[in-house]
């Protein structure tokens, strides 16, 4: 191998150099070859270093190791094509020359051709080809993490919510990922880029229907027109479906009667992993009641045929809408437009049906793992943290559930010594009336179980006659005594259920 400057006949007849060096080696094929270098003799020489290195790792079967690997990424195309031509590397190597846009189409082939939902596909490209735009990217070298990172800080609590922007960052290192996969690129310069706390900047937070509002809305869709192409009745099994399963309108949408099994025990409805905003495919349970009327409805129905036809790509909203309002839930302003938003600010949605569908298997005990399967959530806190909501008649409840709190002070400090309006009383006989298992405060402040109530059968004071505030005792059964402090009439004690 060896560098040199060709020379060539000038006009003049004398013999002219090139401007650039030319790097000569014998490649694994032991054949000759000829590449232009550079301008740079030393930036020449280094070339030859590299190229001599490829053949020998050609020579012995092996791919290149990172130094190599970032050596080609950044190299000019014109020298990836050459080694490519000649088989010192593999296509896909030299393939790290083209433009961005190359690389985007190819991976949408990829996808493709796992069968991945298309909507995802096109989303996450669109998402790929903006965010390089925003960055100046055109070819795989200019993709840096400085970018990202500055694109999120222009973006971050502005007019981009940090759901969104995670978006673009899994769409960005998903594409990454692929061409580390392919041998496109050594390694992801997206793998140290962390996507943001989206539940920390929340800009949309959906109304979780109540029982009452979604038996309002399934009788509007019921005795309501064709809306969006779908009958009413296909309308409010439509809404029915989503409130009991939690499936979303895309997944919904992608249903076709293949997927129902009404014969099984429970009858299942499987979600495609194409079509699983996790990627997996599902086989969920489905109500009895709820099959039943499904399987009626699709008696007829060919295996390929859509379960819910007439759905559009994403209009769910919309559409729920058109019957919320001709329930009374949604209103209309002053000026005619719909009222989306609830009084705390929530919006009517039709993914507001799985909040409606998480929140329900919370108000009926199902514990929180079993929640969490049914939503198909990789992580707990999801299911309980932002599709669980609060209603308020679960408030109320709650509240209803407390103990009545009223002073109840003594006629008489005799009474409140003895226990009788005249006649003094045995401390120890009004003891002995109590339950085995309560507490009883003597006039010092102190909380005393007495022998028949203590657990191991000894009695115990507890509490510090000198201090103002008052004793807390709790016994096994959950009694709680408040003790009198000095100068102040006890309280009666009450049961805390």
């Amino acid at each position: 191998m060896s560098v040199f400057r060709r020379k060539r006949a000038g006009k003049n007849g004398k013999a002219r150099a090139d401007a650039t060096w030319t790097v000569e080696f014998t490649d694994h094929d032991g054949v000759t070859r000829r590449l232009a270098a550079f301008s740079d003799r030393s930036a020449s020489i280094e070339l030859e270093r590299h190229i001599k290195r490829l053949v020998s790792l050609r020579m012995a079967g092996a791919g290149p190791d990172a130094e190599l690997s970032r050596f080609l990424e950044s190299c000019p195309v014109a020298v990836r094509d050459a080694l490519a031509k000649w088989g010192i590397i593999t296509g896909q190597r030299a393939a790290a020359g083209k433009s961005l846009a190359h690389h985007v189409a190819d991976w949408k082939v990829s996808m493709e051709a796992k069968d991945n939902c298309a909507d995802h596909i096109k989303q996450s490209v669109s998402n790929v080809h903006r965010l390089a735009e925003a960055c100046g990217w055109r070819t795989l070298t200019d993709i840096s993490a400085t970018n990202v990172s500055q694109w999120v800080s222009a973006k971050r609590g502005g007019e981009m919510a940090a759901g969104t922007i995670n978006h673009y960052l899994r769409a960005a290192k998903s594409f990454c990922r692929w061409l580390v996969k392919e041998r496109r690129i050594s390694e992801s310069p997206l793998v140290n880029i962390s996507l943001l706390n989206a539940q920390a900047d929340r800009r949309i937070e959906r109304h979780p229907y109540s029982v009452d509002e979604l038996g309002r809305l399934l009788a509007a869709a019921e005795s309501g027109p064709v809306v969006h192409g779908m009958r009413g009745a296909d309308r409010a099994l439509l809404y029915r479906t989503a409130a009991e399963t939690g499936f979303r309108w895309s997944e919904l949408r992608s249903l076709t009667r293949a997927h129902f099994n009404f014969d099984a025990d429970p009858p299942t409805v499987t979600i495609e992993a194409a079509y699983a905003k996790n990627g997996k495919a599902d086989t969920m349970p489905l109500r009895p009641d709820l099959a039943a009327d499904l399987k009626a409805r699709m008696m007829l129905f060919l295996p390929a045929a859509k379960a819910f036809p007439g759905m559009w790509a994403d209009k769910g909203a919309v559409m729920i809408r058109t019957d919320l309002e001709a329930a009374g839930i949604v209103t209309r302003d002053a000026d005619g437009n719909q009222v989306l938003t609830d009084e705390y600010g929530r919006l009517y949605h039709f993914h507001g049906l799985r909040h409606a569908f998480a929140t329900m298997l919370n108000q009926a005990r199902v514990p929180l793992a079993t929640a969490q399967r049914l939503m198909r959530h990789s992580d707990p806190k999801l299911t309980a943290g932002i599709y669980t909501h609060v209603m308020n008649d679960t408030e109320a409840e709650a509240l209803a559930k407390l103990p009545t709190i009223a002073a109840n002070a003594p006629e008489s400090e005799s009474a409140a010594r003895t226990g009788t309006d005249d006649a003094p009383a045995d401390q120890g006989t009004k003891n002995r009336d109590r339950k085995p298992d309560s507490f009883a405060t003597d006039l010092d402040g102190q909380i005393r179980t007495y022998a028949d109530g203590a657990k191991g059968g000894k009695s115990a004071v507890s509490g510090n006659p000198g201090n103002e505030k008052s004793p807390v005792a709790q016994c096994e059964t959950g009694h709680l005594v408040l003790a009198r402090r000095r100068g102040v009439e006890p309280l009666t004690s009450r049961s805390v259920v």
